[in-house]
């Protein structure tokens, strides 16, 4: 809310470093890379009401988002950070306001690089890694 404390964006920054340091500690390839899935709209009983949405408690750990249908990524030998965000057609201004560009997205996450979803396969085609490391299963603490 308005009066609670602000959390800096470089604290996700800070975040994805320990996660490097701690998967190649575990012997992860540092020519590997880190895929993350954010959280996903939804829209209640196939109307246009679209529901609160919160966003995957890891993606948001990592990289900080609020906005849905985001993935995330990062190298681990650079700490490289790339954030995908979904293209929106022009006339969702018309109902949602202005569009956020790419470089909007840059400087209110503090990541190094954004591309649209649709790049995902080319950019990570693009680094070449050795390995994908994709977040997956259920946490151990949801049980």
């Amino acid at each position: 809310g308005n009066n609670t404390l602000k959390v800096p964006r470089s604290m996700h920054k800070i975040n994805r470093r320990s996660v490097i340091q701690n998967m190649l500690a575990a012997g992860a390839h540092d020519n590997g890379f880190v895929f993350v899935k954010g959280g996903e709209s939804s829209c209640r009983h196939d109307s246009d009401h679209e529901d609160v949405f919160r966003q995957e408690s890891n993606f948001h750990y990592l990289f900080g988002v609020a906005e849905p249908d985001c993935f995330g990524g990062f190298a681990l030998g650079t700490s490289q950070s790339v954030l995908f965000v979904p293209k929106l057609p022009e006339v969702y201004a018309t109902w949602m306001g202005p569009i956020a560009s790419k470089e909007d997205f840059k400087r209110k996450y503090e990541v190094d690089e954004v591309c649209y979803v649709d790049e995902i396969a080319s950019f990570v085609a693009g680094l070449t890694p050795s390995t994908v490391y994709v977040y997956s299963g259920v946490n151990s603490d949801s049980k």
